[in-house]
């Protein structure tokens, strides 16, 4: 109903990154992630499930799937 996580695009951004940096010529590149992680949450099945999202979670910035 809810995770932590990195999005898609950030995922790319850093895979672009350690790109350019192999095209530059470099040899050795340590492994890295995202910058930013993300919350998202899924407020629908936290409903069926009986359980309320805090408001201090929705303050944040998060992707809330059945939010209109």
């Amino acid at each position: 109903m809810a995770c932590i996580g990195y999005t898609q695009y950030e995922v790319g951004r850093t895979a672009g990154k350690i790109l350019a940096r192999i095209l530059k010529g470099e040899k050795l590149i340590k492994v890295d992630k995202p910058e930013k992680a993300q919350i998202f949450i899924n407020k629908i099945t936290a409903t069926s499930m009986g359980i309320e999202v805090p408001n201090e979670l929705l303050g944040i910035k998060t992707d809330i799937v059945g939010e209109k």
